[in-house]
Order: C-alpha cells, then sequence, then structure tokens
C-alpha cells in the first residue's frame, strides 16, 4: 500500500520530559485520518514531531515513501506538511474558508482537495 505519512515508533520528549512513546501509524494516499484524544495525549506533540517543531522525534517519518528526518521545519511545510494549532491566534482576522484559501493558494496538492467554491478565491489574475 503506499502511504502519504507512515510514522514508525516515534518517541519525543521536550527537554528532559517524555510526551510521546513509540507512535506508529499510517495515513494512505487520499484518506483523512484524525488524532483524538485527551488534553496530554500527544495529539499535538505528534504534529511537532511529523513538522519537527520544537521536538526531534527518535524512529522513523517518512512522506510518500521518503524519510524527512533531516529535514527542517521549513523543509517539511515545503513539502506540502503542517498544521494549524487550535486556538492559539493563528489568522485571528480571517475566516475558516480565507485560512482554507490561503493555504492551499501555494500548493496544488491542497487545490485538488479544496472544494470548488473555493477555488476561485486561490487563483492569481493574469
Amino acid at each position: 500500500m503506499n502511504y502519504a505519512l507512515s510514522l514508525r515508533n516515534v518517541s519525543g520528549s521536550y527537554g528532559a520530559t517524555a510526551a510521546l512513546h513509540n507512535i506508529t501509524l499510517d495515513v494512505a494516499v487520499g484518506e483523512v485520518v484524525a488524532l483524538l484524544g485527551a488534553n496530554g495525549a500527544g495529539k499535538t506533540s505528534t504534529l511537532r514531531a511529523i513538522c519537527h517543531m520544537m521536538i526531534r522525534p527518535q524512529g522513523s517519518i517518512n512522506l510518500f515513501g521518503q524519510s524527512i528526518a533531516n529535514k527542517s521545519t521549513e523543509q517539511i511545510a515545503r513539502l506540502g506538511v503542517g498544521h494549524v494549532p487550535d486556538g492559539r491566534g493563528t489568522f485571528l482576522s480571517l475566516a475558516v474558508e480565507e485560512t482554507s484559501a490561503l493555504a492551499a493558494s501555494h500548493d496544488e496538492m491542497s487545490r485538488a482537495w479544496m472544494p470548488s467554491s473555493l477555488e476561485s478565491t486561490t487563483t492569481s489574475p493574469d
């Protein structure tokens, strides 16, 4: 099976505080996955580990079969991986549709998944 994202035995910590313990997760191409859990369960830490934000993971993380272990957060974002934290003041003045359009305006893969009603907001005038 082709996986868009694959995590194998991913662990990580914030300094001396362990946050993730041997996470294994596969996301197939075209699949939508939600991470659910109580506060402190590791949802945000998992996303930060994938993006190399504030936490350097141990284990393997592959994007479309290629390791992203040695890539910076910026390089991973350029590959189309990112997350928007909930309630952290990100793009306060934008509506959900505007935030989605902003993200997709720079990424063909995101535009492919965007509802057609938003497509017109992401195209540049000629």
